[in-house]
């Protein structure tokens, strides 16, 4: 498999009703055989939705307030994602470590301007 794909939408008449991930699937093996449960008893329902002008700390925010993994996202009320949690995270820390390289390089002319003097 090309795709390492570990959640999917479920779709109802074009409405994202929720989402389907692989930790549903491994939670419903445990409770009945996966052949005897229908994708409306395993799935994460969702009624709540980032957009896609969310702030990442918003988008955080709401999947800790859910305990989900991934976010649907949506942008003039059609889905159009589901955001990992992994992936937002590693959004973050990249965004964290420009903004600390930059903070360094400031403090270093800085201290390169307190160095010399005119």
């Amino acid at each position: 498999m090309e795709d390492d794909v570990r959640a999917v939408p479920v779709m109802d008449g074009g409405c994202m009703i929720g989402f389907l991930s692989e930790g549903d699937y491994a939670r419903s093996v445990l409770r009945k055989t996966a052949t005897a449960l229908t994708v409306r008893e395993v799935m994460t329902p969702c009624e709540v939705f980032a957009n896609v002008t969310d702030s990442a700390q918003q988008c955080l925010r709401l999947m800790e307030e859910h305990g989900w993994r991934y976010l649907p996202v949506q942008e003039a009320r059609k889905p159009i994602a589901l955001l990992p949690l992994e992936e937002l995270l590693n959004e973050m820390v990249g965004y964290l470590a420009r903004v600390i390289r930059e903070n360094e390089l400031d403090q270093q002319l800085v201290f390169l301007r307190g160095t010399y003097s005119c």
